[in-house]
């Protein structure tokens, strides 16, 4: 199963993933992957500078923003497509869905469709990386997002407290409301589940957001495998 672990920065993505990640290995062969991937890839590597602000400010046009993240997942197909067929579990900590998200909240409000498609076209069609079969979003205001960038560790692509991305709280509204309203459409053929991480303006303990993520991933599985039995054996 590949599984796509989404949302704004500070959502916990990363905590989640490793997490389920840990949880899964006990009874099932797992793996994870984490975008971008800021040591692993050329294109990683440029993407950590640009976050990082060595390109300048984040006003650039969608298309040259979102391309550079393409490039990163499409250097990392083959390595992928290999961990698909070699385990029962995938886990990406970003993936598709984050660019159609960013780079469509840089486009004008006229152009934010014909740049998802884009992304949709040039992304699953063209270089046709694999589609997941489950993606989890992690809903989370975007104060408490803040809080949690405030508190991240020292990151291998950047020495700023937060990032081009991570401190532009406008930006990441914007963002968040296309996570909620529009990403769902993208992906039809996916399973989207939204998994609300605050409750009475706190936000919830990591142990309560991962239990929920877990019974979701093994009753997904376990209805996969009752479908395959009942193919097999009709």
């Amino acid at each position: 199963m590949f599984v796509v672990i989404e949302g704004i920065d500070g959502s916990g993505k990363g905590t989640l993933t490793k997490r389920l990640t840990a949880r899964l290995k006990q009874e099932y062969k797992v793996e994870l992957l984490s975008f971008p991937r800021y040591s692993d890839t050329l294109y990683g590597k440029v993407v950590g500078r640009y976050l990082n602000g060595d390109f300048g400010s984040t006003a650039e046009h969608p298309l040259m923003h979102g391309t550079l993240f393409a490039l990163d997942r499409i250097e990392s197909k083959p390595e992928l497509e290999r961990l698909l067929r070699e385990n029962d579990f995938v886990f990406c900590d970003r993936y598709v869905p984050s660019n159609l998200c960013y780079s469509a909240m840089k486009a004008k409000k006229e152009e934010r469709n014909d740049v998802v498609r884009h992304f949709v076209e040039l992304e699953y069609e063209v270089f046709k990386l694999p589609k997941p079969d489950v993606i989890l979003f992690l809903n989370i205001p975007v104060k408490l997002a803040i809080e949690n960038i405030a508190k991240k560790e020292k990151r291998v692509y950047t020495d700023q407290s937060a990032d081009l991305f991570e401190a532009d709280e406008k930006y990441l509204k914007e963002v968040k409301s296309f996570y909620e309203n529009d990403l769902e459409r993208e992906h039809p053929a996916t399973h989207f589940k939204t998994i609300e991480c605050e409750r009475n303006g706190s936000l919830l303990p990591i142990e309560e957001i991962e239990e929920t993520a877990f019974s979701m991933l093994t009753q997904m599985q376990e209805m996969r495998l009752k479908e395959w039995l009942e193919r097999k054996d009709p």
